[in-house]
């Protein structure tokens, strides 16, 4: 798979302690616009951990991050969303006594106009607004194929449609940039299938996506680049035919050369 943008977001000698420990030392990448760019390696590598600092969640104790030509460190998390950068998350986030639908329009507040006194009044402007919001997570939900479960209770949902309710409700925020952490965890071979092509289909609408995934056949089959951690550092990067032979890879992260086969 080639991609022919330019860098979308620059992540330089990116940096963070916790305490004493030191989580990610020194890793820099850059992520090419409409590319699928997955970071793997094995547990505690730091992966998380970076898209939490790219997201807004940690601040680096060094390094920058530039997307679209502009150092967001410092950024807190909703207006890094604002900017266009959406994620989900390992641990599936769900607001318990919401439908599906509600669950997905809380994401996309984040680009309402209306203020809070107008939403209370339900002034006809703040009642546009609120169909607007609707409309599009109706939409969201329609991409990932659970429209017809709109109304139900979210919690009710089997966990990997949870999984892609969560990937509708980034969606929902209109990302140029979608940060999806380990978004196969939990699903069965033909969910993981669907994923494959929801993924996909996600590029295709113009999206680009930074992937972390320990599926290595899933990686391996929609990555247009690898960036591989191992203890906090990059140990190797390229596209996943060199990855997959790589010596350090094979060693750090898939453990024996028959590890991927």
């Amino acid at each position: 798979m080639n991609t022919s943008g330019g860098a979308l977001i620059e992540v330089e000698d990116l940096g963070i302690r916790f305490g004493g420990l030191l989580a990610v030392s020194d890793v820099s990448f850059h992520v090419s616009e409409g590319s699928i760019h997955a970071l793997i390696g094995p547990n505690g590598a730091g992966k998380t951990t970076i898209l939490n600092m790219i997201s807004g969640i940690y601040r680096p104790s060094r390094g920058k991050i530039i997307y679209g030509g502009r150092n967001i460190v410092g950024l807190p998390p909703y207006m890094v969303t604002r900017e266009g950068i959406a994620r989900t998350f390992q641990n599936i986030q769900v607001f318990e006594g919401l439908s599906v639908l509600e669950n997905v329009m809380v994401a996309r507040h984040v680009r309402t106009s209306v203020n809070l006194l107008s939403t209370i009044l339900k002034t006809p402007k703040a009642r546009r607004e609120e169909k607007s919001i609707a409309d599009k997570a109706v939409e969201a939900l329609r991409f990932v194929g659970l429209a017809d479960r709109k109304d139900m209770d979210a919690m009710n949902l089997p966990y990997g449609q949870k999984r892609l309710m969560e990937i509708a409700r980034a969606l929902a925020t209109e990302p140029h940039l979608l940060l999806l952490d380990e978004p196969s965890a939990g699903m069965n071979e033909a969910e993981v299938l669907n994923l494959v092509n929801f993924i996909n289909q996600i590029r295709e609408k113009g999206i680009t996506v930074i992937l972390i995934e320990h599926n290595m056949r899933l990686v391996m089959k929609i990555s247009d680049r690898i960036t591989v951690l191992d203890f906090g550092e990059k140990i190797a990067e390229g596209p996943p035919e060199e990855i997959q032979n790589d010596p350090r890879v094979i060693e750090a992260y898939l453990g024996t050369e028959n590890g991927y086969a």
